[in-house]
């Protein structure tokens, strides 16, 4: 309430009719913790694994997100060519590792990695008597622990664990096959296979994080749109389950005109089986009831929230929280014919290819 006063108005506190309970004392009450607290931001590697098989079914089960990353997976590369070197005998040496490591094919994976996990991680593989790289061993970068250094101009420490399949497959293997790989592995990398998790190399490590802050570590591009999915998640599998108990209303039966024929539990049973019967004839069913017998049809089979009533809203969010169009992600637009002036959005993909590159 005011009240004027002679040094202006003044307000008083608002109360209510009871005289035990103030609104003014009543706390406010707001959550402050960051969205997924217990969900995305934890040190638990168990739970960042988690996490990373949460982003992956985004990329195989969400039609938005999931084209959108083949999309900046494979449209920004092309075929290459070599420069800045003269000599043909050392050119020769670069365009033979390259082929032998299929950089050509790998660069749409590492794209793939570095958008969905947050980040690419892999070994190069390099062979002591010839001197060269002959393979990459890539890292699920969920089985890697990230220690990242107070400056900027370091590479973090990794360390990657070896699954219990990579042992199995060094250690008591009978193939002839795995036999010539250990021996241009080299002993002293075979051994460090046989542990249950190494510290990469720096110099032989190729770690490519999506950094969004200069202190932490790689974060997924699908991170904006978990909430949503998590909804998502929720309501397809609840959609799942109503759609395979009930594809149409249920039918309702009213039996008995309350004065002449009081329907007995037999009578019942005998009209339900007979509507029963009569919709399951493919030819088109004729039934014959007396007075007294009423039908209408209760909960129809659409009456529930599906995932469906949601997705053209939620898709747009996720449209503008990935920064793409949706005329772009249907192919609606054409390279070949667009303006002169790039868009902003072919720019962000050549950004994205030299990042890459």
């Amino acid at each position: 309430a005011l009240r004027s006063g002679d040094r202006g108005w003044e307000a008083k506190s608002a109360s209510t009719s009871m005289t035990n309970t103030s609104v003014s004392a009543l706390p406010i009450e707001i959550d402050i913790d960051p969205l997924l607290k217990d969900i995305v931001f934890s040190e638990d590697l168990e739970q960042k694994k988690l996490v990373n098989r949460l982003y992956r079914d985004i990329y195989y089960n969400d039609p938005v997100c999931g084209s959108a990353v083949d999309m900046y997976a494979t449209l920004p590369f092309s075929e290459f060519t070599f420069g800045g070197v003269t000599d043909k005998k050392a050119r020769h040496v670069f365009a033979e590792t390259i082929e032998r490591l299929n950089c050509r094919t790998l660069m749409p994976h590492i794209s793939t990695d570095h958008l969905v996990d947050g980040a690419y991680i892999s070994s190069l593989l390099f062979n002591k008597t010839s001197k060269k790289f002959f393979d990459t061993m890539p890292h699920r970068s969920s089985d890697c622990k990230v220690d990242t250094l107070p400056f900027y101009g370091q590479d973090p420490i990794i360390t990657a664990a070896i699954t219990a399949e990579t042992r199995a497959l060094f250690g008591a293997t009978d193939s002839k096959r795995i036999d010539n790989i250990r021996e241009r592995l080299g002993s002293e990398l075979v051994e460090l296979l046989g542990n249950d998790a190494i510290e990469l190399d720096p110099l032989s490590t190729v770690y490519i994080p999506r950094k969004v802050f200069t202190m932490e570590e790689g974060v997924s591009w699908y991170r904006r749109i978990l909430p949503i999915w998590l909804i998502e998640k929720n309501l397809f599998r609840g959609t799942l389950v109503e759609s395979s108990r009930r594809q149409r209303g249920i039918l309702h039966l009213e039996l008995g005109d309350g004065d002449q024929w009081e329907p007995t539990i037999a009578d019942m049973e005998f009209v339900t089986e007979l509507f029963m019967n009569a919709d399951a004839d493919p030819l088109g069913a004729i039934i014959a009831t007396r007075m007294g017998v009423n039908t209408s049809e209760i909960r129809q089979g659409g009456d529930f929230w599906k995932v469906t009533d949601i997705w053209d809203s939620t898709s747009q969010f996720k449209m503008r929280a990935l920064g793409i169009s949706d005329s772009f992600l249907s192919g609606e637009a054409n390279l070949a014919t667009a303006d002169n002036s790039m868009t902003l959005l072919i720019e962000t993909i050549r950004t994205f290819r030299d990042m890459i590159t």
